[in-house]
Parts: C-alpha cells; structure tokens; sequence
C-alpha cells in the first residue's frame, strides 16, 4: 500500500501471510505514506519475488516504477520478478479490501461488511465513504454504497449506468464529518482518536447544533468540502466567543475556548455512535447472516463499537477489523487473490525482536523476567514496558508490544502520560 497514509507490505508465501510491515514502526514518523523502508525489509523474509501487486488511493497521480527499481537495485531482486507488476488498484476498490482484511481474520463463514472511513477508491460516478457487503461461499456482493458530496444526485459524467447498489444522493460521511471536528479542536485529520478521548470531559451544549445525522448528512448545516474541511456554521459559534473578549479576561477566554472544543468533540462522538447504532441496523436488514464485520478507519472508533455491542441482538456475532487502518488494504490485497478458506493469517506479524544489546550502568540490570518478577514492579509503582516475539500489526497494542502502570496509583493515568508526552485527556485501556 502506498499512498496518502499508513504505507506497508504485505508478504503472502503458500498462501499463508508471513510478514506485515508497517513503514510508521520504521520511521517513527506516524502514518507515514512512502513504504521505502518497508520495502527494503522484504529481503529480510524472501529473496524471490512472483509477482508484485499495488494499491494506492490516487492512483491516477501514481508511478510504481520508482518503487520497483528500488526492489531491483537496492534490495537485490532481479529484474525478472520486478516485471510481474499489476495495478491492485484497478482490480479491486479500496473497500473492497478492507472488507476482505476484516472477513479473513473475524473467520467467519459468512457475514455481511460494514465500511466506513473518509473516503476510498474514486470510481466513474463519485468517491466511495461506506460501502456494505455480503460475503457468503458464492462470493462477495456489494449491497449498498454512498459517495462523497454536498447532497448533490450522484452523476456519472461519462454517461454510463450507476450500480443499483449506490445510494442517489451523495453526502458528507461520518469519516469526513469526524474528521472536519478533529481539525477545527487543533488536531491532524488522522488524529481522530484524540477526538474521542477528548469527547467525555464536554456536555451537551445549545450553540453546537447535530453535527451528524443517522443518514450521514451533515444535520441542518452546510459543510464545506474545501482544503481546510472546516464547517461553515463554526464562525458563528467563535463569534459568540469573541463578541465578549473584551470583557473577557485572557484566562476566562482561554477557559471558554477549552470548553467549546471539549464540547465539539463530545457532540461528534455521541452523535457517531448514534449513527453507527442506526447504520448497523440498517445494515442487518439487508442479509441474513447473523454475522456483522466493521472495518476502515471509522472502525478505530471503540468506544462506539461497545456501545453498538451492547445495543446489538444476542443472536448478532459482531467482529472488528484488527488492522483497520489503510495498511491493512494490503492484507485484503493479497487475500483477494487466494482461496480464503486457505489463508494462514496472524496479528503478530510485524519485526522480530533483535536481542543485542549492552548495559548501560549499574542502574541497569539483565535477568529472565517471571510474570512475578512484572507484578512486583508494578505494584512498586513502576512503569513497566512488555517487548516479546515478533510486534503484533494494526494501531493497538496486543500484548507483545505493551506499556503497563497499576491502575490503582492515583493519578497514574497523568503519570504515563507525561512519559509518552501524551495531551493530558489521553485515555488507555484496560
């Protein structure tokens, strides 16, 4: 996957996948677009190459060559195997192969895939922002599907039919909603995440109207789809805040400012999970499968998965892509192109932990560590980090790559955080 963000490889061997390479655990450069180094790290797990498949959202914009020469010279593969190249992209649409990611790791027979992120593969007649499909032993049909816009019809402007399957009218997204509030509270548009942990120290509050209806639309406000996708009605709700800044002290303007932006990420998260709770019902209607996948980046959102798991049937299996985020399109890339009854697939596929390395004082200490040996750390107040085995793929910690505290220290939560110089609000699980 190259491209925008999360840049990756993916290496299938006898139909089974024996590495997922994230440039960003490279880099250290978060969501990080140009898979270089993730390249060069394919000599480390094969040294022949069949074929090559790419992915990339702009494909129009796009030249796989450099890539490739880079395979050739710098890593050592011959040119033969460099000239087995297809364009994935072409073949198979950006949500497609998120859904086919989260299908092969929930291991279910059947189900029917939910797709929700900003916006995916461009097609004749719009850009895709949810996509629903049915995947069963016959194959995988896609049943519904909206694309990106200001509520304008949908219009193919090379005169071709549109699928059935597409809703008519286009509308904003809930990715692209989520993201437009994520902007204007001072974060990075993939920094969605900080949004909702922000979103439990706000309230309801009457200047900030339904930002995003169960359908989609953005409620009874206009949206803006320019560079800085900032909602048009926002100068309204700053201008209540500046018509008293000269009565306003510095620090009671700054305190109203802190509240306005905890309360924009409060709105956005109650109302997504009230459109992710409507959309998976409306979603279940459309098949019978009992069996509910989610994936694409909207999928990081957990807190509205629990609350869309306690709000689900008892006879509903509810299953969350592992790998989500667009690194994972290269998982649903090379499943696309086996049997997925055959796929052999982990989460721990990620870099081997190399163990070479030398003490650094007396303060330092080398010995086999017992589960017993952590707990007394921890109970002794320590921040304790976990690296075994190869690091498990996808932006969650999965036990091989851990940060633990005791949860019983008071105020531990702000402990960690000054130590991963995280903003104060940050939450961490369980």
């Amino acid at each position: 996957n190259c491209g925008l963000h999360d840049a990756g490889v993916t290496i299938l061997k006898d139909n089974k996948i024996i590495a997922h390479i994230i440039e960003e655990r490279l880099t250290n450069i978060k969501h990080n677009g140009s898979p270089v180094l993730s390249i060069e790290k394919i000599k480390d797990y094969v040294d022949e190459i069949d074929r090559i498949y790419y992915h990339h959202l702009m494909i129009t914009h796009f030249d796989p060559i450099p890539h490739i020469r880079f395979l050739q010279f710098k890593c050592g593969f011959s040119e033969k195997s460099c000239q087995n190249i297809e364009n994935g992209t072409t073949l198979f649409e950006h949500h497609k192969l998120h859904a086919t990611c989260g299908f092969i790791f929930s291991d279910f027979q059947d189900a029917i895939v939910l797709v929700i992120d900003g916006a995916g593969h461009t097609h004749k007649y719009g850009k895709e922002n949810m996509t629903v499909y049915n995947f069963t032993k016959n194959g995988i049909d896609t049943l519904y599907q909206s694309i990106c816009g200001d509520g304008s019809p949908v219009v193919d402007e090379t005169g071709d039919k549109i699928p059935n399957y597409v809703d008519p009218f286009t509308n904003i997204g809930a990715g692209y909603c989520y993201t437009g509030i994520t902007q204007e509270c001072g974060f990075d548009a993939l920094d969605c995440g900080k949004t909702m942990g922000l979103a439990p120290y706000g309230e309801e509050d009457s200047r900030i109207p339904t930002l995003l209806n169960s359908d989609q639309t953005c409620g009874t406000h206009a949206f803006n789809l320019g560079q800085n996708e900032r909602f048009s009605w926002m100068g309204d709700v700053w201008a209540v805040l500046n018509d008293n800044v000269t009565t306003l002290t510095k620090t009671d303007f700054e305190l109203n400012a802190k509240r306005t932006f905890t309360n924009l990420a409060y709105r956005i998260q109650k109302d997504y999970e009230n459109y992710l709770i409507a959309t998976c019902k409306r979603v279940l209607s459309m098949s019978k499968s009992k069996n509910l996948v989610i994936t694409g980046g909207c999928a990081l959102n957990c807190v509205a998965n629990y609350k869309l798991l306690k709000s689900l049937p008892d006879d509903i299996n509810l299953f969350i892509d592992p790998v989500p985020t667009d690194s994972g399109t290269g998982i649903g890339g090379v499943c696309c192109r086996v049997d997925p009854k055959n796929i052999d697939i982990g989460i721990y596929l990620g870099g081997q932990l190399q163990y070479e390395y030398e003490l650094r004082g007396n303060d330092e200490l080398d010995f086999d560590a017992s589960l017993e040996d952590v707990a007394k750390l921890l109970t002794e107040g320590n921040i304790v980090a976990i690296a075994q085995g190869r690091s498990e793929i996808g932006p969650r910690a999965l036990g091989n790559r851990s940060i633990l505290f005791d949860p019983r220290v008071k105020d531990g939560k702000d402990i960690v955080n000054r130590v991963k110089k995280r903003e104060y609000f940050r939450p961490f699980a369980g």
